[in-house]
């Protein structure tokens, strides 16, 4: 009798690198096409540090949402995003997935924070990401992700 198996074949991918600072209270948005592989979940990995401050260790400093596109040949998402990707809008709470708390926060050196199990949709992936942390992040901050599915 076979079973099911955890597959994460698919390589690890940056969906935000905006190369650019990001200012507290606001958000960067980055798509993702999953049309191909088709993975189910995947882990999102912040990494970051500050241009000032830094938060305090157990901040809230960032804020997570994954919109579903509709897998049309002009893909459309609901509400949300930055002032180049979406709509420059916090996303309806339905598409919240977490947020990310800080562990070591730094003005040199990176943290690397993960939300787990986030689900992702058969077509494209819209990631928001907001932050809350009172502090500018600074252009070295980056949001990937590493999808899995399963294997029979």
């Amino acid at each position: 009798m076979g079973e099911y198996k955890f597959l994460s074949d698919t390589a690890l991918t940056t969906v935000i690198d905006d190369d650019a600072t990001l200012a507290t209270d606001t958000r960067a948005a980055g798509d993702y096409d999953n049309s191909t592989e088709r993975d189910l979940e995947c882990d999102v990995y912040l990494q970051v540090q500050y241009d000032s401050g830094p938060p305090s260790v157990d901040d809230e400093i960032a804020q997570l949402w994954v919109l579903p596109g509709d897998g049309e040949a002009s893909e459309t998402f609901p509400e949300g995003g930055d002032a180049g990707l979406g709509t420059d809008d916090d996303p309806q709470d339905l598409f919240y997935v977490g947020s990310f708390t800080s562990v070591n926060p730094s003005l040199t050196v990176d943290e690397v924070l993960c939300i787990s199990a986030v689900p992702l949709r058969p077509h494209g992936n819209r990631f928001v990401l907001k932050n809350v942390s009172g502090q500018t992040f600074d252009s070295t901050w980056e949001l990937r992700i590493k999808p899995s599915k399963f294997q029979y």
